[in-house]
C-alpha cells in the first residue's frame, strides 16, 4: 500500500485521472476520481483493482468526462465494493443546467443516494459535517470562505488531517448560460455549445498537508486559463505545486498559462492527451520553459511534488 501523495492517469476517451492523497489517521490513500470517458477498460481496470474510491468529481457534462462515470454507476460490482461517499456535480438546476448524460448521472445519484456535492454553494457546513461522520477527512469551501481556511491552515493542529477543495469555478454566469443551453436541450434535444459547456468546468484547488509539508494541486476542467487566473486576484500570490493544463492542453483553453505558473512558483503539470485537440505543441513549449527538466505527465502515476 503505497504512503506517497499520487496523480494516476489512466488511458482513457477523455479525461480521467485519480488524485490518490495518503492520510496516516486512516492508514490508506483517499482517492478521488476526476472524470471518465467512453471507454469500457479504465471501468473495468478500477473494478479490479478493488481500491476504495472515496469520490468522484464530473467536472462537467460533456460526454469524454461523463458516460465512464455513469458505466461505473451503473455497474453493481463496483457499486458494492468502491465505498463512494460522494459526487461533485453540478447537476440541472433552473434557478440558475442536462443534457442527455447529465440527466442519467442525476438519475443513478438519486438511484444510488450517493451524497451530491454542487461546486456553487456559498456554505458546505452540513456537507463536511456529513464527511467526517463517514470519517472522511475533506473540507469543501467556496472560494469566498478561502481566507478563513488561509487562517486555520496556520493556525489549527486538526488541519494536518485533512484535505481542503476549493472551488473556484464555473462563477454564477458561467452556470446561467450552461442551465439555459441544458434547459433548452431537455425541451428540445437540440443546443450545445462546446464553449459554454467547457466554461462551466469544475475548476477547484485541492491542498493538504504530508509530514510537515503543504501542497497545493489546481485541477482545471476543460476551462480556460483566462477566467481561472482572474480566481487568483483575492486570493493572492499562492504557491501552486502542481497544475493539470485544461482541455488537453489546447492553445485557445491555455492562453496565459506560462504566466499563470511562473506567478504561483507551478513545479509540475500534467494533461490528457486527444488527437482531435489543436495547439498542443505549443502549450507545452510554453509551459517547458518555466517548469525546465521535468517531464509534463500525460500518462501513468506519478507523485506530488516530486521529481
Amino acid at each position: 500500500m503505497s504512503t506517497k501523495d499520487e496523480i494516476q492517469i489512466f488511458d482513457s476517451t477523455g479525461d480521467c485521472f485519480v488524485m490518490k492523497v495518503f492520510r496516516e489517521e486512516l492508514g490508506r490513500q483517499i482517492n478521488i476520481l476526476f472524470d471518465m470517458g467512453q471507454g469500457q477498460e479504465v471501468v473495468d481496470q478500477l473494478i479490479k483493482s478493488k481500491e476504495p474510491i472515496d469520490g468522484i468529481c464530473v467536472t462537467h457534462v460533456d460526454r469524454d468526462h461523463i458516460a465512464g462515470i455513469i458505466r461505473l454507476l451503473e455497474n453493481e460490482e463496483f457499486m458494492q465494493s468502491c465505498q463512494l461517499k460522494f459526487i461533485v456535480f453540478n447537476q440541472f438546476n433552473r434557478a440558475f443546467i442536462s443534457y442527455e448524460e447529465g440527466n442519467e448521472l442525476s438519475r443513478l445519484i438519486k438511484k444510488h443516494d450517493i451524497l451530491l456535492i454542487e461546486s456553487y454553494r456559498h456554505c458546505y457546513s452540513n456537507i463536511n459535517t456529513a464527511l467526517a461522520s463517514q470519517n472522511i477527512s475533506i473540507h469543501f469551501f467556496s472560494k469566498n470562505k478561502r481566507e478563513k481556511f488561509h487562517h486555520m491552515h496556520h493556525t489549527s493542529a486538526s488541519t494536518k488531517y485533512k484535505i481542503y477543495i476549493t472551488f473556484l469555478l464555473p462563477n454564477e454566469k458561467h452556470l446561467e448560460k450552461l442551465m439555459r443551453e441544458w434547459d433548452k436541450y431537455n425541451r428540445n434535444c437540440s443546443g450545445r455549445t462546446g464553449e459554454i459547456t467547457n466554461k462551466s468546468s469544475i475548476v477547484c484547488l485541492v491542498e493538504f498537508l504530508n509530514d510537515a509539508k503543504s501542497t497545493t494541486v489546481l485541477l482545471t476542467g476543460d476551462g480556460f486559463v483566462s477566467d481561472i487566473g482572474k480566481c487568483f486576484e483575492k486570493l493572492g500570490a499562492l504557491k501552486i505545486d502542481c497544475i493539470k493544463l485544461p482541455h488537453h492542453a489546447s492553445y485557445i483553453s491555455n492562453v496565459g498559462i506560462g504566466q499563470l505558473i511562473a506567478k504561483h512558483g507551478c513545479t509540475q503539470a500534467f494533461y490528457m492527451k486527444n488527437s482531435s485537440i489543436t495547439g498542443e505543441k505549443e502549450t507545452l513549449q510554453e509551459v517547458a520553459t518555466h517548469i525546465p527538466e521535468k517531464p509534463i505527465y500525460c500518462n501513468g502515476k506519478f507523485i506530488i511534488g516530486g521529481d
